[in-house]
């Protein structure tokens, strides 16, 4: 089977493959007709190696008559050279002219024949694209240090209690801090707090989100730590494909009991969705 559309959680790769049910992953936008990689099916390696299993979340290499190359993105300070990974850009007979009578977008969207697909990745030696964020959404700290929002959220998904999340950067003391917004999941919440004896509040949900935060962030490298946890009252908003569309957060989030218990979802295996996005 072919996933495609949103990125695949690669613990949902493995579990497939457990079951000897190859899940493979392809990737592609719009402009690019619209598919550029896709995992290659190799039966061999799936059912005598673990190799499907170790390269789950690649998508693969570029079909055939398909280019992709990495470039710099110096206003996030990260450079191909140093740091492995760079903005993905695809050449090919499915690269696009341009967006429809509009030649400062389309303009923005190419370097000469080139696409600029937006997303940040890696290319591994056997020439698999590894995506690990959005360009324009990198935290870079005082430090030099990247952070990768997706990243974070990804790692934060084994959470049952954090059932919406985003990550945010924050400026704190003139400094870069990371942060997270949080929409606890009302029914986990409640047992947790009538198991401890405590009551149920914004203090007591903050620091009951806080302290998940934190339990799962000793895996983590000091730098990509959460400093501070924020609750929401409301599902984040988010796309068709369930990407947080952070353009629209709030700058400042609020919260109250009772909407907070009224805007909970019956269904709680994934966010409510929105109307999608608009692209250029």
């Amino acid at each position: 089977m072919i996933s495609g559309g949103a990125a695949l959680n690669p613990d949902v790769a493995r579990r497939f493959a457990a079951l000897g049910i190859p899940l493979l992953q392809g990737w592609g936008l719009s402009e690019a007709s619209p598919v550029v990689a896709a995992q290659r099916w190799m039966p061999r390696r799936f059912f005598f190696s673990n190799y499907y299993e170790e390269h789950a979340g690649t998508v693969g290499p570029p079909v055939v008559g398909v280019q992709v190359e990495l470039i710099d993105v110096p206003e996030k300070e990260i450079y191909v050279h140093l740091h492995g990974q760079g903005e993905l850009v695809v050449r090919g007979p499915n690269v696009f002219a341009g967006y429809w009578q509009s030649p400062e977008e389309s303009a923005q969207a190419k370097a000469g024949e080139w696409l600029r697909t937006g997303d940040l990745g890696r290319i591994d030696e056997e020439g698999n694209i590894w995506i690990t964020g959005r360009c324009k959404y990198v935290v870079v700290l005082e430090s030099g240090e990247k952070v990768l929002p997706d990243e974070l959220e990804e790692h934060f998904q084994q959470s049952e209690l954090l059932w919406d999340m985003t990550v945010l950067s924050r400026q704190s003391r003139g400094k870069t801090q990371i942060s997270a917004v949080v929409f606890p999941n009302a029914e986990i919440a409640k047992r947790r707090l009538q198991e401890r004896g405590e009551p149920l509040s914004e203090e007591s949900l903050r620091k009951l989100a806080q302290e998940e935060v934190d339990a799962l962030s000793k895996s983590l490298a000091p730098y990509k730590r959460i400093s501070e946890v924020t609750l929401t009252d409301t599902p984040l908003p988010r796309t068709a494909i369930l990407k947080v569309m952070r353009a629209q957060l709030p700058e400042t989030f609020t919260f109250d009991i009772k909407r907070w218990e009224q805007s909970a979802p019956t269904d709680l295996t994934a966010p409510s969705e929105t109307a999608e996005e608009p692209s250029a």
